[in-house]
């Protein structure tokens, strides 16, 4: 060649006689023209490879984090969280043991509870949740619940029905042969039938027959 040329912003060239330059690495940027190094952005920010401007150095966002100056945004690890960007380290979450770059520290409730304004608090009677539940379900009809914090709703037995969800205890019904009915079956004396829900007497000169 007859002359030796500057290389861009955003490269370096550390080698005397190289015939190229070297482009700089995410976490890094250099403003100047026929530079020997790269400058480092500063923890908390990185920027992406090539960049030639202090401005390219943008906050890692939530869920990563940038240590030292120069870094890349790293992911925060599994049991960890980061919550706002532009963080040098993230958060401790135990909890957290599903993936990595968790933005929210999600609360671990037992069963029968469930995470309410940062804390644990069991469900109330006729409802129930189970291990990991964000919100507690209400007993669905036929089965119900007389305690609190229940992680499973009990079906209501012969004898009983449950009409509505959410019950804290089954009707009485004796006309019911079966576990887990929602409705009250009717069971006339001889001599009457079921009519509009209710017994009536069979008309003159008629009679019951067993079963209908």
């Amino acid at each position: 060649g007859t002359e030796c040329l500057d290389w861009l912003p955003g490269h370096y060239q550390d080698e005397e006689g190289a015939a190229g330059c070297k482009v700089c690495s995410a976490g890094k940027y250099q403003d100047v023209a026929g530079s020997a190094d790269c400058k480092l952005c500063p923890a908390g920010k990185s920027s992406s490879e090539q960049s030639g401007a202090a401005s390219d150095c943008v906050d890692c966002p939530a869920g990563s984090y940038s240590p030292v100056d120069g870094s890349e945004c790293l992911l925060c690890p599994v049991g960890q969280y980061g919550d706002v960007a532009g963080a040098t380290a993230c958060k401790d979450c135990p909890s957290n043991t599903d993936k990595e770059g968790a933005t929210e520290c999600k609360l671990s409730c037992p069963e029968g509870q469930v995470p309410v304004d940062g804390i644990c608090k069991p469900c109330e009677v006729g409802s129930y949740a189970k291990l990991g539940d964000d919100s507690c379900t209400k007993c669905s009809k036929g089965f119900y619940n007389n305690i609190g914090g229940a992680s499973s709703c009990s079906i209501c037995p012969v004898k009983t029905y449950g009409p509505e969800e959410g019950m804290k205890e089954c009707k009485p019904c004796d006309g019911n042969d079966a576990e887990g009915m929602t409705e009250c079956k009717i069971v006339c004396p001889a001599g009457q039938i079921v009519k509009d829900g209710k017994c009536e007497e069979c008309p003159a000169g008629q009679y019951e027959l067993e079963g209908e």
